[in-house]
């Protein structure tokens, strides 16, 4: 009975830090629209349910106004600490990260010895709510702390996936692409397939975002910022070209898995790429064996401007190779999936199309 009380002690004061000057709050901050009116058993029990059932069907602002009066209405209450859980849920989903936060280190500040699904569930969507968030050396450590535990007691295949992808996300957050390459690489080495088969389509969509967000990185880096002959330049962005290429492969796998939100940046993702693409193409580095003294301004600035057209026809080529493989894909997506398809076959007609 008193470690309950405790309990219940330790997730109000984590989530008032201010607790000792919440009189002199009071004089300055209003209430919590809320927390107001009188309480009752009857009130406590219909925030609940109501709460409760909101969140099941996906009405997250609903569930967080009926979730978030009940937890500042009835600290006491039964459902008082599992209420921090569906609250750092709904405020991710509805982006309200800080929220999310503070709820959820909530939850798990209750359990702080405790390894069960809820609190593992917690740690992994405070993980992804870091990353979102854009902290991402608290992400890391939290990923790290996970990768840590004993795997065949405390995670399951599906969990260590979605800590795996945190931590990677995280990485490329700290500007660390390699790194979060090979946390990447691993995930498909090792647990590929062996995902829970209800979480798994969400988990393949996480990772080939991932994976498409790294595959630009790594096309960005060509050509290389030493010296480049003519011959070598044209077989670097040779490669770049074919570098995005292999990402569309990625982004398809993203549209067959119908996440709207996904779809959206990964189309964003793709129209970057090819647009930075072009933009090297027109701009290309000085070549090195145009030394001067050797040949006369006009001479450099006319070679110049013949390997920039020369350039863009075949930057062009691979834009026209990529977009007869998105119109490839036509009829083979959901409707919502070929509007992104579309818009981003769109986009690069529209380069196709410009006059030079």
């Amino acid at each position: 009975m008193w470690r309950w009380l405790l309990i219940q002690i330790s997730v109000f004061l984590t989530l008032t830090p201010n607790f000792c000057s919440a009189s002199q709050q009071a004089a300055s901050k209003p209430i919590h629209s809320s927390s107001v009116g009188p309480t009752s058993d009857e009130e406590a029990k219909i925030l609940w349910m109501e709460g409760t059932h909101a969140f099941q069907h996906q009405k997250m602002k609903e569930a967080s106004y009926l979730l978030q009066r009940y937890v500042d209405r009835y600290p006491g209450y039964p459902h008082f600490i599992e209420a921090h859980l569906f609250l750092g849920q709904a405020y991710f989903e509805l982006e309200k990260y800080e929220d999310a936060i503070r709820h959820l280190k909530g939850f798990i500040a209750a359990h702080p010895s405790s390894l069960g699904k809820k609190v593992i569930e917690a740690k992994l969507r405070l993980g992804k709510t870091y990353v979102a968030a854009h902290k991402y050396e608290e992400a890391l450590i939290l990923s790290t702390e996970l990768d840590r535990l004993p795997r065949k007691a405390s995670l399951s295949a599906t969990e260590l996936y979605e800590s795996l992808l945190n931590k990677s996300n995280a990485l490329l957050g700290l500007k660390h692409p390699d790194r979060a390459t090979l946390v990447l690489d691993s995930i498909w080495d090792s647990i590929e397939g062996k995902a829970d088969p209800s979480s798994s389509k969400n988990l393949s969509t996480q990772a080939n975002l991932l994976r498409l967000k790294l595959k630009n990185i790594n096309c960005s880096r060509l050509p290389s910022s030493g010296p480049l002959d003519e011959s070598q330049l044209r077989n670097q962005l040779e490669r770049r070209g074919l570098c995005l290429l292999e990402a569309l492969l990625n982004y398809r796998k993203i549209l067959q898995n119908d996440d709207p939100k996904a779809s959206i940046i990964a189309t964003e993702l793709i129209e970057n790429g090819f647009d930075e693409y072009a933009r090297v193409c027109a701009a290309p580095a000085p070549i090195s064996h145009l030394v001067k003294g050797q040949r006369t301004q006009t001479e450099i600035r006319n070679y110049q401007n013949e390997l920039r057209d020369l350039l863009t026809e075949d930057c062009k080529t691979k834009r026209k190779e990529a977009l007869d493989l998105l119109n490839s894909w036509k009829g083979s997506l959901s409707q919502e999936a070929s509007y992104s398809l579309a818009q981003a076959a769109e986009h690069l007609e529209k380069f196709l199309s410009r006059k030079p």
